[in-house]
């Protein structure tokens, strides 16, 4: 799953904070693809790095919060609307359609739409390709190559027309939790007394 994007898409619903971010990423993605604070940290340097988010605010606890910036909603619609390939990783594609169906405002069935059309071009590309193959047997290996991929994608296309079944009967929109976790990396022992201050200036991350 790309943690970058999955941050990115959280971020987008408002401003929050490493450790609470991570448990966000958690709740809306598979039970199989935890997310490291460790990780969910180093994503956010290089997200900062590249300008896609910001500082934004010190709460009272010292936790730094990160906004998205408008190059960051940018990426971030460009990924919704690019299908998941074959060269993706295995989760990647039940975490993205995952987190979309959990986000308010993010269209989960166009997300779906933009897959299964995706699918239906490649399997149609491969049908053409299994149909030239030579009865020979360069001919047989090739197509055991070509036919594999090709019932992958049919299973794929069978799994998206079940989910998108399956959410239309039920809607899995949920709200970032409210609860603030004690954990997390404050910004530095003076600003934990201060309250809620401007982070632009304040390096230390919560």
């Amino acid at each position: 799953m790309s943690v970058k994007h999955g941050l990115l898409a959280i971020l987008a619903l408002g401003d929050d904070y490493g450790y609470r971010l991570r448990g966000e990423f958690d709740r809306r993605t598979t039970p199989d693809t935890p997310l490291n604070v460790g990780q969910a940290y180093a994503t956010l340097d290089r997200l900062e790095r590249d300008g896609l988010v910001e500082r934004a605010a010190v709460d009272a606890q010292g936790h730094v919060f990160y906004r998205i910036t408008a190059d960051g909603r940018d990426v971030l619609e460009r990924w919704w609307a690019t299908p998941v390939t074959a060269s993706a990783s295995r989760d990647e594609l039940p975490n993205k359609v995952a987190l979309a169906a959990s986000l308010d405002g993010v269209d989960v069935f166009g997300v779906i739409a933009v897959q299964r059309a995706w699918a239906l071009d490649l399997v149609q590309q491969l049908d053409a390709n299994l149909s030239a193959l030579p009865p020979t047997p360069q001919g047989d290996i090739a197509w055991i190559g070509l036919e594999a991929r090709r019932r992958r994608s049919l299973a794929e296309l069978d799994w998206l027309e079940a989910t998108s079944a399956r959410l239309r009967m039920h809607d899995a929109v949920f709200e970032v939790a409210t609860d603030m976790p004690r954990r997390g990396r404050p910004a530095n022992r003076a600003t934990a007394s201060v309250g809620v201050q401007d982070a632009s200036s304040s390096r230390p991350r919560g």
